[in-house]
């Protein structure tokens, strides 16, 4: 009977009576690409046979054509080679992507998945933000070169665009701000050369900054210092003789139309303390004030240079192809599509680790950013890549775009908002303090003075109020107490080869108090609850004691500083055991390495805290009274005796507690610092870590603060 069936039914008969039925169900979701083209969801993925396609798309389908044309661009003949077992799978991710295609080959083929993206082709370098949209979204051809003069015009529609349309770009920092100094390009195209001038006797004009990575090898770098300072100012600097970097930036100058650049190299005197000081901290007016900043992510090195080919204007990574896809264009205009082969590489730029480019790709106006890959433009109004994605806001991809992830909040300048500073730009500080130190300092005397520029934006944009007292070495003081929970995340620390997973010490001399996070060497992350709405705070700061001063006759930008705060207090003991288990996921410090520092309070109870430098262990494995500290349940004979007497060189401060939003299911937590005495200043204390209390249980909201039971409300002044 089946072989009956069989010949009764060919295959062109039961391909005919599909395609007909397709037909007929073309006011219902396409059975193999659910129609896509109508739904326009964000997310979305569906999965079928090839044959399915095959079929819908010979009844009508102009999805499945479009689906079926990439694939023969991408490799002819792939779908009649693997149509009886290989599937095709469509994917939309986010508004932003493409259009996906994974392509599943026959079982045992030696390639068993290839993912294409697909686009609409931009005929308009601006591509408005709705077309970027999917289930088809647009896109640019990915120019091959970014030295071609296509490539410069393409940079000039994107400024020019700006210029006449974005009101929100354009205004400066400072209005009429001019550098000190400045490369005048005047003389670049007819001799060769860029003058180094003082622009106390120019006119405000258009400038742009460079922002890029000087590299290890400084052997031959052309830098301005005392010795050459007069000859740069008066005969010039050979352009040939400058690093490839700046010969780069120089030529998008004079292809933008743009007279003057900014180099740090080259504008502030390396070699002189004074000129270097008063210079460093001038970055948010520089950067801030510029007309276009460039961003030259493809250059680990100023030898480097940025431009030249890029990666995904390669033949081998994108490639154009006809369909008709679409109401938009009847059969006979079919539409350009252009097809990109495999998911973009997650690409490291050099920029993104190091610690003085973040505020250079934060505070300017408009960015255009050179990488390895293609052109992005992020301005204040703007932002996106030259393939048509709205890419970098999420971590680890090709580009994080710092300054559209900061700025996409819109500043609060209510009056009472600023007061309390639970404003986006102070939440944003917390976040960028967080990202600022992942990156690296060639010189960790920099830890403030690199970010200091940041610091100025944030008070600028959280309105009328924020003066500069307001800002004590790296922490604001209306947001006290939430700025002081951080904590150091050792085991993501910037380090050396073979360097351990431990925080290393404080600097001494020290460069800043204790109780900021730029006293330390090490990674730093805010708690979540730092974050939240509802903040309960148990302490005072005594801001008329409170200050920050520079340390006479230190080292540069470092500072002292005391800040004053009144709240419940409570003597403790604190004791490193050794742990035989190596900690993960989010544990902190010293966990990390198999260690766990404990508080213990004169009522006996104990909390597990986090030091901000790594402790000793006191107690290792099988030595007596181990299991008291690290267990609950145990206690020993010395436990009983009270072996373990609290001394008066340590305590706790009681400092907040905060509330998430119920429906979250979070219990509440409290927050305590960690203090010792200092052995620099009487009377004072120092910052040692930070301590964390669960709050009860959700459906038994009584609060768990036993460390504190037999508190005293002091004032502590914090070193």
């Amino acid at each position: 009977m089946v072989h009956t069936m069989a010949g009764f039914f060919s295959r062109q008969h039961i391909t005919k009576f599909l395609e007909a039925w397709v037909k007929l169900a073309l006011g219902r979701p396409c059975p193999a690409c659910g129609s896509l083209h109508r739904s326009g969801g964000s997310e979305y993925k569906v999965q079928a046979p090839i044959p399915t396609f095959q079929v819908s798309r010979a009844a009508g389908c102009k999805t499945c054509r479009m689906a079926l044309d990439a694939i023969d661009a991408f490799e002819p003949g792939w779908v009649t080679a693997h149509a009886s077992g290989g599937s095709i799978t469509l994917l939309l991710s986010q508004e932003s992507h493409p259009l996906g295609m994974q392509l599943r080959e026959n079982a045992g083929s030696a390639r068993e998945f290839t993912y294409l993206g697909v686009y609409l082709a931009a005929d308009n370098p601006i591509i408005p933000r709705a077309q970027l949209k999917g289930p088809c979204a647009y896109s640019l051809d990915i120019i091959p070169d970014a030295r071609s003069d296509e490539a410069f015009s393409r940079v000039s529609q994107w400024l020019g665009d700006c210029l006449s349309h974005h009101d929100n770009c354009s205004a400066s920092t400072k209005e009429h701000f001019m550098p000190t100094r400045l490369l005048g390009l005047g003389l670049v195209a007819e001799e060769g050369r860029a003058l180094l001038l003082a622009t106390s006797g120019l006119e405000p004009d258009r400038y742009a900054c460079l922002s890029y990575c000087w590299g290890s090898d400084l052997e031959g770098v052309v830098t301005t210092v005392a010795a050459n300072r007069a000859t740069h100012q008066t005969s010039g600097i050979p352009v040939a003789a400058l690093p490839r970097t700046v010969q780069d930036a120089v030529l998008v100058c004079l292809k933008l139309g743009i007279r003057y650049l900014w180099v740090d190299a080259l504008c502030i005197v390396q070699d002189d303390a004074e000129d270097w000081a008063r210079e460093s901290v001038r970055m948010c007016d520089i950067y801030g004030s510029s007309h276009i900043t460039i961003a030259a992510h493809g250059a680990a090195s100023c030898k480097d240079g940025f431009l030249g080919e890029q990666g995904y204007g390669r033949r081998s990574w994108q490639r154009a192809f006809p369909t008709r896809y679409g109401s938009a264009f009847p059969d006979a205009n079919p539409a350009k599509m252009l097809l990109r082969v495999g998911q973009e590489a997650s690409v490291t730029s050099p920029l993104s680790t190091r610690g003085w480019t973040l505020q250079e790709c934060i505070l300017p106006r408009r960015i255009i950013h050179y990488t390895a890959q293609e052109l992005v433009w992020e301005c204040n109004s703007q932002h996106f890549c030259e393939c048509g994605h709205i890419e970098g806001l999420r971590r680890g991809g090709p580009l994080v775009m710092e300054k559209t992830q900061v700025r996409q909040v819109e500043i609060a300048r209510d009056g009472q908002r600023v007061a309390r500073m639970r404003t986006p730009a102070v939440d944003s500080w917390m976040q960028l303090v967080e990202r600022y130190t992942d990156r690296r300092l060639t010189y960790v005397s920099d830890r403030l003075v690199a970010v200091a520029g940041l610091a100025q934006w944030i008070r600028e944009q959280s309105g009328e109020g924020m003066d500069p007292e307001m800002y004590l070495a790296g922490v604001f003081r209306p947001s006290l107490p939430r700025h002081l929970l951080w904590m150091v995340k050792a085991w993501k620390t910037p380090r050396l080869p073979n360097q351990p997973d431990v925080a290393p010490p404080r600097p001494v001399p020290p460069r800043a108090p204790s109780w900021s996070w730029a006293s330390v060497d090490s990674h730093i992350e805010y708690t979540g609850e730092a974050f939240g709405d509802s903040e309960e705070t148990y302490v005072r700061v005594h801001h008329d004691k409170s200050f920050c001063v520079p340390v006479p006759g230190g080292p540069a930008h470092a500072l002292r500083g005391e800040l004053v705060l009144e709240g419940p207090t409570v003597p403790v003991k604190l004791v490193t055991v050794e742990s035989p288990r190596i900690a993960w996921g989010d544990q902190r410090n010293d966990s990390w390495m198999g260690r766990a520092t404990y508080a213990w309070s004169v009522s006996g109870a104990r909390n597990q805290i986090a030091c901000d430098v790594a402790r000793d262990p006191g107690l290792a494995v099988g030595d007596e009274g181990r299991e008291c500290w690290s267990t609950e349940e145990h206690r020993c004979e010395a436990c009983e005796a009270g072996a373990w007497p609290v001394g008066g060189e340590n305590c706790v401060l009681k400092l907040s507690a905060y509330y998430l939003d119920p429906a979250d299911r979070v219990p509440p937590v409290g927050y305590f610092l960690v203090l010792q005495k200092s052995e620099t200043t009487p009377g004072a204390w120092e910052r040692i870590g930070l301590g964390e209390v669960k709050l009860g249980k959700l459906d038994d909201p009584r609060t768990e603060w036993e460390l504190f039971e037999q508190a005293e409300v002091r004032e502590i002044r914090l070193v």
